[in-house]
């Protein structure tokens, strides 16, 4: 049950920092000139819980849909629009930090709830460093630059509406209690004043009293005068995901030929994601499936599905012209009592990761199944 009322309130002089929590990033490029600013989404919240629909399904349920935003639907255009109208550093805060309301978590309930929240930019901006902390019952956030109008209360929402959405532009996924997302020199994600954030809030309760859940974000400010290139995150996933109950079962090395789509791109930050049964996730760069000598790129050991492995590379490293990555994951279900598949809910799975490169392309996920792998 989630309950409380809604209100958005902008303030502040008082200064935000960008530390890394338990990483280690390098300097996410904060302009020294200014303050912070708050965005506070108040306390709010809304009945109902995750329908638990597939990931393929439309997001449009959570009110954040304008294709003609000035967001810019595919981070590329709507970027270069607000690029043209940077109006320099003067004496705009170093950083700005979103807050979402509060709703509460049931024993034993999951959820997926959104809101659409104002950055709180008068003026358009280059953010160099996002920082996210999420509450303990929150299994992953994501965060999305979308249009339409402000949702300050929580409500249900399609599981990953920035990828199936095509009016939204993802910007980050937190799995981990504090997450930094920090981009090379002259590396940035540029926002249209008054930016639109869509947060959308998987949490879950599993043990113990019904508990408070909500996320915050701080944005840290790049000088426009360092500007290079728009980054991008684009989501890969192998979707054959299949595990009998009383068994361990692997999917992999799916090769994903992703030069197809991003080029020449640079990547500069790979994240691994699986549900609670996953033992195992690595990425390899290979130039086919058939590749002989894969360079490995990814191998947390152990895997911990619950604070995934975040690797900053220190030298951004290019795909190539017939560059890509392969996944290889692994489950453990012998406790359990059903198959266990792909799909958005924490009693199912996923092999997936997250990879942030530049410069950006209008693809947001690359899906790959027997038929071969689909980007959009």
């Amino acid at each position: 049950m989630l309950v409380a009322s809604a209100a958005v309130v902008m303030s502040g002089s008082a200064s935000c920092s960008s530390g890394s929590g338990a990483k280690a990033p390098r300097d996410g490029g904060m302009d020294a000139s200014g303050g912070s600013h708050v965005s506070d989404g108040g306390a709010a919240g809304a009945a109902g819980s995750d329908s638990g629909a597939d990931m393929d399904s439309d997001a449009g349920s959570d009110g954040a849909a304008d294709a003609d935003a000035a967001a810019g639907s595919d981070g590329v255009d709507g970027a270069a629009d607000a690029i043209s109208d940077l109006a320099g550093d003067g004496a705009r805060p170093s950083s700005y930090e979103v807050k979402t309301p509060t709703f509460s978590v049931a024993l034993g309930s999951e959820t997926t709830q959104c809101v659409v929240l104002d950055l709180g930019n008068e003026q358009p901006v280059h953010v160099g460093h996002i920082k996210a902390t999420i509450s303990a019952p929150i299994y992953e956030l994501r965060i999305a630059a979308v249009g339409g109008g402000v949702q300050t209360t929580p409500t249900d929402c399609v599981p990953f509406g920035d990828v199936t959405d095509s009016t939204a532009r993802p910007l980050m996924f937190a799995r981990n209690n504090i997450e930094d997302l920090s981009f090379p020199a002259g590396i940035v994600y540029t926002f249209a004043a008054h930016q639109l954030l869509r947060f959308e809030i998987h949490a879950w309760n599993p043990t113990g009293d019904a508990l408070p859940a909500n996320a915050s974000a701080i944005f840290s400010v790049s000088s426009d005068a360092t500007f290079q290139h728009e980054a991008g995150l684009l989501l890969l996933e192998a979707s054959e995901v299949h595990v009998n109950p009383g068994e361990t079962g692997t999917l992999g090395p799916e090769f994903f030929r992703i030069s197809d789509v991003l080029s020449a791109a640079s990547i500069f930050r790979l994240e691994g994601y699986t549900h609670e049964l996953g033992t195992e996730m690595t990425m390899s760069l290979a130039a086919s499936a058939t590749d002989a000598s894969p360079i490995t790129i990814y191998a947390p050991n152990p895997w911990n599905p619950a604070n995934p492995l975040v690797v900053d590379e220190g030298v951004p490293f290019a795909l190539g012209a017939n560059g890509g990555i392969a996944l290889t994951c692994a489950w453990n279900n012998t406790a359990g009592q059903n198959p266990v598949t792909r799909g958005p809910s924490v009693a199912d799975e996923r092999c997936a990761a997250f990879v942030s490169y530049y410069p950006a392309v209008s693809a947001h996920v690359c899906v790959h199944s027997g038929a071969g792998t689909t980007c959009m």
